[in-house]
């Protein structure tokens, strides 16, 4: 069999954390910096088809006041319904903080009483994030400058150029050219009612609005003008006595039940799917009864093509259930990848409630995967039921529920000066947490870790408000609270929260915003080259970039190859060459070290448990090292190295999966002049019968804001074929085949293991 190699000159990452090289147990790095990262030891894990996600605990508390104010005067409440991280907003800054801007939906104003005539809106906030992993327990005031809250403006929502109402609707009607019967204030007064819910900002700078009443999900302008329209089956539309009524205020026999329409609203990173979830079971499935009201529908829309709108699925899922039985209703949904949702269902108690304690407030996973498929069936026609009292029907399985982050943590809210129950003040947690947003962490080290943010509604509750021009006095204050957890996320493809909120993966990109000048703008089958002067290279090679291959596979037992020592980088800066082995704790690493003018190679494990490092020796441009990672019992991984010389590392590391297998090239302060890097003989093993693994490769490589999957797509599709495993990456030229490439060793699905060979 002819030799072949995979020359790796991969994809440039923006800027990082620090010079502190990814494996090293010296210095901290910003996101240890004062308080040494997560406490290993307040995370939670659950396991989702195989795949541990990891609850790190909560990392960042903020709040706007009880009696802030928007730009008319109103008081600034209940924007906790939904939010949205603006597009392009988010940064990570080189001090480790990050910041952005939050779109920001209050429901239909101060109702504690009667619903309003108050014009529905949506806010824009900015936000800084300092992450505080710190052992003490801070106070209620320090805590709030972890997350600080500022707001920016409000816009008002209109409808055929009239204001959008709160008010309880009491009639409804179809417009010239419709079939959509919308929700009004009544026959003589023509405005659109809204219970605004759910919001999605989309790459145009549209959003998607889901409203309770109707259970409508509307398309909005930028400057708040409704444009279109998506209703529900007529299973979903409330109905009395056989007729459309949208009223909150009596329960309909049939569709949605009061208050409990569609809650949740998500879409895919690409804007081309749409998902909403209702609060609870419909009426003729439960609606209205807390003992029984568990089974909710999750619909799907295709809706690549504004003109042709249409149901494209639609799932049952079983919220949970207190002992009683009470169901905790969902109040937000957020899209992970296809079969797989963040919902968050909790009870109404804490801070708002008469009742201060509460019991259930989970950030959970649905997966709906193995769930039945009811769209389009006899279950969407007007009153079809696929649960009646509330027992689902025999035939339609629903989606699998896991519970993930409890929010009704006392030692997590006691780090941030929070308390659940009584006394009753400030620092109670709020009872109607409604919202749901993923930002990426950019830790090199936890590259499927994302800051999740949640926001409660305080329901415009406030001592001194105002509400349509006058003065209101809820007697209490309840501040609109924000929470923000640190969350592994494993099933999550890598770029995907990226292209949804529009940013790039970076790992920390510079606050400065420098161009990628003096370095080859790569992404992957696309390579673009821009020549600069060397005042310039000296001005951006400041910053650290990542160029990286990667499989991924549920687990990994060994990998072994022959790594080419390259030529030497310049001096001055911190070079690291080195494959490895991940999992959601730490790394495993053969690391090539070029910090001191020469090339040194050892074998160890960054992450958690801290270990020593282990040996390793010299090396010359030329040579090939052989290096090996193999586990044997009890988490026991033997690490070996040879060439002009040898050695070799045992290392214990515990509750480590490693399900991600990497080459990466690792540098800050110096440019990548010094490739190719050649690896021969790479073998990869993993405990699957599947072979789709090794065929597939995730490229964590985003340059100038392009998307590493269309350029994969568009630029070189027989390399896909492939797999990629037998590309040749050359500097400044486009990728290219190599003859005969063997991606995938031969294996049946009887055979536990399967390996992945470049010969």
């Amino acid at each position: 069999m002819s030799t072949r190699k995979l020359v790796l000159l991969s994809f440039v990452f923006g800027a990082i954390l620090s010079s502190t090289p990814a494996y090293s147990s010296q210095s901290p790095d910003l996101f240890e910096r004062n308080n040494d990262g997560p406490d290993p030891s307040l995370s939670t894990t659950v396991t989702i088809g195989g795949r541990t996600f990891v609850n790190k605990g909560l990392v960042a508390f903020g709040l706007i006041p009880t009696e802030a104010k928007d730009q008319y005067g109103e008081t600034l409440g209940g924007f906790g319904s939904s939010i949205a991280l603006q597009r392009g907003s988010f940064k990570a800054k080189r001090d480790g903080t990050f910041s952005g801007k939050f779109v920001v939906l209050p429901d239909r104003g101060y109702n504690v009483e009667t619903p309003v005539d108050w014009q529905n809106r949506f806010h824009h906030i900015s936000f800084t994030l300092k992450p505080y992993y710190g052992k003490s327990n801070l106070t209620f005031t320090d805590a709030q400058k972890t997350l600080e809250l500022k707001y920016l403006s409000t816009t008002l929502l209109t409808f055929n150029d009239k204001p959008t109402s709160g008010a309880d609707p009491t009639f409804s009607k179809k417009f010239s050219g419709s079939n959509v019967e919308y929700p009004l204030v009544s026959a003589n007064d023509a405005r659109l009612v809204a219970d605004t819910e759910g919001i999605v900002h989309n790459e145009d700078g549209t959003f998607w609005v889901s409203d309770e009443y109707a259970a409508y999900i509307y398309l909005v302008s930028p400057k708040g003008k409704v444009l279109q329209t998506i209703a529900p089956p007529d299973a979903v539309i409330p109905r009395i006595g056989g007729k459309t009524n949208f009223t909150s205020l009596s329960n309909p026999d049939s569709g949605r039940a009061p208050n409990q329409g569609m809650e949740g609203l998500t879409a895919s990173p690409s804007g081309d799917k749409v998902y909403g979830l209702l609060q609870s079971a419909l009426m003729q499935e439960g609606g209205g009864n807390k003992t029984i009201n568990r089974y909710a529908r999750f619909l799907k829309y295709d809706v690549e093509k504004l003109s042709k709108i249409r149901l494209e699925s639609e799932y049952v899922v079983p919220l949970p259930q207190s002992s009683k039985p009470e169901t905790y209703a969902q109040s937000e949904v957020h899209w992970l990848n296809k079969e797989q949702f963040l919902v968050l269902s909790r009870d109404g108690k804490g801070n708002g409630d008469s009742n201060a304690k509460a019991a259930y407030k989970g950030i959970d996973v649905f997966d709906i995967s193995q769930a039945t498929d009811i769209a389009g069936t006899e279950y969407d026609a007007a009153t079809g039921s696929i649960a009646p009292g509330g027992q689902l029907r025999a035939g339609i399985t629903p989606a699998t529920y896991t519970p993930f982050v409890q929010i009704v943590n006392s030692t997590q809210l006691a780090r941030f000066g929070l308390h659940n129950d009584k006394p009753v003040d400030r620092s109670l947690i709020a009872a109607k947490w409604e919202s749901l947003a993923l930002a990426p962490v950019n830790d090199p080290r936890y590259p499927d870790d994302y800051f999740l943010f949640t926001f409660a509604d305080n329901d415009f509750m406030t001592q001194n408000g105002i509400s349509m021009g006058k003065p209101y006095n809820a007697t209490v204050d309840v501040d609109n609270q924000a929470l923000v957890y640190r969350v592994t996320l494993p099933t999550v493809k890598r770029g995907s929260i990226e292209k949804a909120i529009g940013s790039v993966r970076s790992f920390l990109v510079d606050s400065l915003a420098l161009p990628h000048c003096g370095i080859r703008t790569i992404i992957p089958f696309d390579f673009t080259e821009k020549s600069t002067s060397s005042s310039e290279m000296a001005m951006c090679v400041h910053a650290a970039n990542w160029y990286t291959v990667e499989w991924d596979a549920p687990k990994f037992t060994a990998m072994s190859g022959d790594l080419v020592i390259p030529k030497l980088p310049p001096s001055g800066g911190t070079p690291y060459v080195w494959p490895g082995l991940q999992s959601s704790n730490g790394v495993l690493q053969a690391v090539l070290d070029g910090r001191k003018g020469a090339w040194w190679i050892g074998d160890g494990f960054y992450g958690t448990p801290s270990l020593p490092w282990g040996s390793g020796f010299s090396v010359s441009p030329g040579q090939t090292v052989h290096f090996t990672f193999e586990l044997g019992n009890n988490n026991v991984w033997t690490c070996t190295l040879s060439g002009p010389n040898s050695a070799k590392t045992t290392l214990t590391i515990p509750n480590s999966t490693m399900n991600r297998a990497i080459l990466a090239v690792e540098l800050t302060n110096v440019p990548f002049t010094f490739g190719p890097i050649t690896y021969r003989n790479l073998k990869i093993t993993a405990t699957t019968a599947a072979s789709g693994w090794c065929g597939k490769t995730v490229s964590l490589g985003y340059s100038q804001g392009k998307n590493i999957e269309k350029a994969a797509k568009t630029a070189a599709p027989e390399a896909n074929k492939t797999g990629m495993n037998a590309l040749r990456f050359e500097e400044g030229k486009a990728a290219e085949l190599e003859d005969a490439a063997v991606a995938c060793a031969a294996f049946t699905a009887a055979d536990p293991v399967t390996t992945a060979i470049l010969p």
